[in-house]
């Protein structure tokens, strides 16, 4: 189901767009997974497992993600090798899930943008994310 954008951010959390039970560390996700270099056919759908958050970070569930030049550059060998399987993703929008520290409420419409971060740990391309508080 696709909606408009400012829709979605004016519409109320209890919609049932967004009742879905919380992720845990146990419950696998879906991202796209990049083992080596090349162009969009080296994305890969798979289940990984959701990340629990450390004490300065913050779990959110992703409704939407940017597409950013540098994930480009880097998904085509362009920044480095690419060593291991990563998840790519700088930018996304989504809800919280989980903050240790309770900063920010579950459930919480959140934006982050994770800059350089993307080529040190898994990134957007999922349908939840780690990132720094």
């Amino acid at each position: 189901m696709r909606i408009p954008f400012q829709k979605w951010m004016e519409e109320s959390l209890d919609t049932a767009l967004h009742r879905r039970a919380p992720m845990t560390k146990a419950t696998p996700m879906k991202a796209y997974v990049v083992e080596q270099p090349g162009g969009p056919e080296v994305l890969q759908l798979r289940d990984i497992p959701s990340q629990e958050p450390a004490a300065d970070e913050v779990q959110i569930r992703v409704r939407a993600f940017g597409l950013n030049r540098a994930e480009v550059y880097w998904r085509a060998g362009q920044m480095g090798p690419i060593s291991a399987p990563r998840v790519p993703g700088i930018e996304a929008v989504g809800e919280v899930i989980h903050d240790p520290a309770g900063t920010f409420r579950t459930g919480q419409r959140v934006a982050t943008a994770m800059g350089g971060m993307q080529f040190a740990r898994n990134g957007s391309y999922a349908e939840q994310v780690t990132v720094l508080r």
